[in-house]
C-alpha cells in the first residue's frame, strides 16, 4: 500500500515512525501508531477539543455573545453548563450548528487538514477512491478501513470529519457502524456518506434513518463524492 493513502506526517518523529510501520499491515496498526504519536505529544492537527464559552464562540462567528446565548437557550445550539451555570459549547457542536445554518466554518474551528475515512471491504475500490480524493480534493487527510471493526477504532481515535461508508461489510456492517457513530455524543456530528452496490429503497430509508447525511449507489461517481466531501467538510 502506498504512503499517500495515509495521513501526511506532521513531525520528524512521526515521519520516522511512519516509515518504519509501513513495512507491516498498515491498516491494522494505524490506531496503535496514532496512539504512540499522541503519547509523544506530536501535533497531528485536529479540531479544537476544549469547550468554548459563549464569548469565545461569538468571537469565532463574528456575532455578539448574547446571540450565542440565545441560540443555546432556544435549543438551536447544543451546550452544557458549568457548576456555576455558565454555558460551555463543544467545538464539534458549534461546527454542526454552523453547517446547519449553511455558514462558513471559521478557520479557528477547523483542523489544517479535514479528515475523510473511507470504509470498504473492496480494497482496490477504496484505494482508487483515496487516490481520486487526494487528486481532486487536495488538503484532505484520507484514511482507509476495510471492515467495520477497524472503522470503529479509527473513528474513536481520529474523529474524522466525513466517513464514506460501504453498507455491506464483513462482521459489523455499515448500518451498525452508522448507528454507533450517531449514538456516541463524541462522534455524532461526523457526516456519513453511505455507499452500496446493493441499492434499494429499503436500504436507503434504513441508513438515512440511522443518521447518514447522504446515500449513493455504486458504481461511484468520483466527482459526486468529492462534491459531498467538500460540502460536509469544507477546507478552512
Amino acid at each position: 500500500m502506498q504512503n499517500r493513502n495515509f495521513t501526511c506526517c506532521t513531525s520528524a518523529v512521526e515521519r520516522e515512525i511512519h516509515s518504519y510501520v509501513l513495512s507491516f499491515s498498515a491498516e491494522r496498526i494505524y490506531v496503535t501508531f496514532r496512539g504512540v504519536i499522541a503519547a509523544l505529544g506530536c501535533n497531528v492537527g485536529r479540531i479544537k477539543t476544549s469547550k468554548l464559552s459563549t464569548l469565545q464562540a461569538a468571537k469565532l462567528l463574528g456575532v455578539s455573545d448574547q446571540s450565542v446565548a440565545n441560540w443555546v437557550d432556544s435549543g438551536q445550539l447544543k451546550a452544557g453548563r458549568t457548576p456555576g451555570g455558565h454555558r460551555r459549547i463543544e467545538p464539534d457542536d458549534l461546527v454542526a450548528f454552523v453547517k446547519r445554518q449553511k455558514l462558513r466554518i471559521p478557520a479557528g474551528l477547523l483542523s489544517a487538514n479535514p479528515t475523510v475515512l473511507l470504509v470498504d471491504d473492496e480494497k482496490e475500490l477504496a484505494q482508487w477512491l483515496a487516490s481520486v480524493l487526494q487528486a481532486e480534493c487536495p488538503g484532505y487527510r484520507v484514511l482507509l478501513a476495510h471492515d467495520g471493526f477497524l472503522a470503529g477504532q479509527i473513528i474513536a481515535s481520529e474523529r474524522p470529519d466525513v466517513v464514506v461508508l460501504d453498507l455491506h461489510l464483513p462482521g459489523v456492517d455499515g448500518f451498525e457502524v452508522c448507528r454507533r457513530i450517531k449514538a456516541d455524543p463524541h462522534t455524532r456530528n461526523i457526516s456519513v456518506i453511505a455507499v452500496t452496490g446493493y441499492a434499494s429503497p429499503e436500504a436507503e430509508r434504513s441508513i438515512m434513518d440511522a443518521g447518514a447525511s447522504a446515500y449513493m449507489p455504486k458504481p461511484l461517481e468520483a466527482k459526486a463524492i468529492c462534491q459531498l466531501v467538500r460540502e460536509f467538510a469544507p477546507l478552512g
